[in-house]
């Protein structure tokens, strides 16, 4: 019952994070590897739980989590090549904490009414897209910057 609340505490000190990450140019490196690490495997612990919930589709729970991983990974790549920290959208992490909110809150749903899962794909898979289509995003907006047009 409490996954919602949890999933969206941490949607808003995410955001407070990036905030602070962006207005603070000279943080130390270990400030900003701390908070990169901390942020993926806080997203692992909260979104796989999900796929344990009886009637919720555990492999399209796992994919997006896996996918949303990636384009983390594709926006830290970007720094590697010389380019900025990628947070191209449709599907960032705050975009990400948004669905996984939803799924928390169909969870609940569930626990009362296990009849309810039927539609989750509809959510599932198009916001697996999008988290392709972002994975895309940013390497194409890094390899823009580095190129410079």
């Amino acid at each position: 019952m409490l996954l919602p609340a949890a999933l969206l505490l941490r949607l808003a000190l995410d955001a407070i994070a990036d905030m602070l990450c962006e207005t603070q140019a000279s943080r130390p490196p270990e400030d900003l590897l701390l908070k990169e690490t901390g942020s993926a495997v806080c997203d692992l612990l909260l979104y796989l739980p999900l796929a344990l919930i009886p009637g919720v589709p555990s492999g399209l729970v796992v994919t997006l989590a896996a996918l949303g991983l990636c384009t983390e990974v594709t926006g830290l790549a970007a720094l590697s090549i010389g380019a900025s920290r990628r947070r191209d959208g449709p599907m960032g992490n705050s975009d990400r904490a948004l669905t996984f909110g939803l799924i928390g809150m169909i969870g609940m749903i569930l626990a009362l009414d296990s009849t309810a899962a039927p539609w989750l794909p509809w959510l599932l898979i198009p916001a697996s897209m999008m988290a392709l289509a972002t994975i895309g995003n940013r390497m194409r907006a890094a390899l823009k910057e580095i190129s410079g047009t």
